[in-house]
């Protein structure tokens, strides 16, 4: 098997977005060739903003870069996000760590990605597979033992 350059990286940012209203599960990600940042998070929550054209409440690990992201919202004083936080040293309750690990030890478990670029193209596909079933993404919602209630009945 080849060996390709070790320091190369795809980072993934996701959200599992939920709407009580019409009870909708969605996944938006982004992939990064570099470690994520504050300001990438900053950016991926307009972009999510600006595609969902709502408020939002984010509810997030408190990863260091989370923590500075949300305070540059609150220094900003941006009225459109809201920020919760899971307790700390508990992935098992965020619904995104169960995102990776469908992807990590799913589709690509033991596949060898022929250099970083087939691994984003592999991740990328795996995450619209992810996003194509919104029972897959409902289940990472009852994964993390979180119940989602409607407030309208789906059709």
């Amino acid at each position: 098997m080849r060996n390709w350059d070790r320091h190369d990286r795809v980072t993934a940012l996701a959200a599992l977005c939920w709407t009580p209203i019409n009870c909708r599960v969605q996944l938006h990600f982004q992939l990064l060739n570099h470690n994520a940042t504050a300001e990438d998070f900053v950016e991926f929550l307009q972009m999510l903003h600006q595609q969902l054209q709502r408020k939002l409440i984010i509810v997030w690990d408190r990863l260091g870069a989370h923590r500075k992201a949300a305070r540059a919202f609150r220094t900003l004083k941006i009225p459109w996000a809201k920020f919760e936080w899971l307790p700390p040293y508990c992935p098992e309750l965020n619904p995104v760590e169960h995102v990776w690990s469908t992807t990590k030890w799913g589709r690509l478990c033991n596949w060898p990605a022929e250099d970083i670029y087939d691994l984003a193209g592999g991740v990328h596909e795996d995450f619209d597979a992810q996003a194509a079933s919104e029972d897959l993404l409902r289940s990472h919602f009852r994964s993390a033992g979180l119940v989602l209630n409607c407030l309208r009945r789906r059709q």
